[in-house]
């Protein structure tokens, strides 16, 4: 099971950045594979102003699913 990290608790949102960070991949990596779930709404997040925030608990829901299925 994928948890939140202690460095994250207590937070309901991170940027894409830490989300980045959270995944262990870099930017560029987050950007093609996880943007794509994060625009069709699998991945919840909001719009802050320009900014972008993942929800963590649905972004490691996401993690969770993909660890299992292996993709």
């Amino acid at each position: 099971m994928i948890t939140i990290p202690p460095k994250f608790e207590g937070r309901a949102a991170v940027s894409l950045k830490e989300a980045a960070a959270i995944a262990g991949v870099d930017r560029s990596t987050f950007y093609r594979h996880h943007m794509p779930h994060v625009y069709s709404g699998r991945i919840k997040s909001l719009k802050i102003g320009g900014a972008r925030r993942l929800l963590i608990t649905s972004y490691l829901a996401f993690l969770e699913q993909k660890a299992q299925h292996g993709t």
